[in-house]
C-alpha cells in the first residue's frame, strides 16, 4: 500500500489504515482455511458453508459502496455540496 497506492503521507493515512484492515481481515480468513485441515485447502478440502463467506463479503462491500454513493449524492443535492 505504501508504494503501489502511494499511501505514504499524512493526507493518505485513512487509505493506509483501511487497506491495512482489509488486508488483515482477508489474510486472517485465508489462515483459518489453511489451519483447519491437514489437506490442501480449497482443493482437497472444502470448508463448511458457514465458514465460506467470501461471496457474502464481496456482496456486503459492493452494497456498502453503492449505499455510500447514494447517500453522498443525496447530501450533495440536498446541501449543495460540490
Amino acid at each position: 500500500m505504501w508504494v503501489v497506492f502511494k499511501a505514504n503521507s499524512p493526507a493518505s493515512q485513512t487509505l493506509f489504515q483501511s487497506g491495512w484492515f482489509v488486508e488483515g481481515l482477508l489474510s486472517l480468513l485465508v489462515i483459518i482455511h489453511m489451519i483447519r485441515t491437514r489437506k490442501i485447502p480449497f482443493i482437497e478440502s472444502v470448508a463448511s458453508w458457514p465458514l465460506i463467506f467470501f461471496p457474502f463479503l464481496i456482496g456486503i462491500l459492493v452494497a456498502y459502496a453503492i449505499l455510500t454513493q447514494a447517500v453522498k449524492g443525496f447530501f450533495a443535492r440536498r446541501f449543495g455540496w460540490q
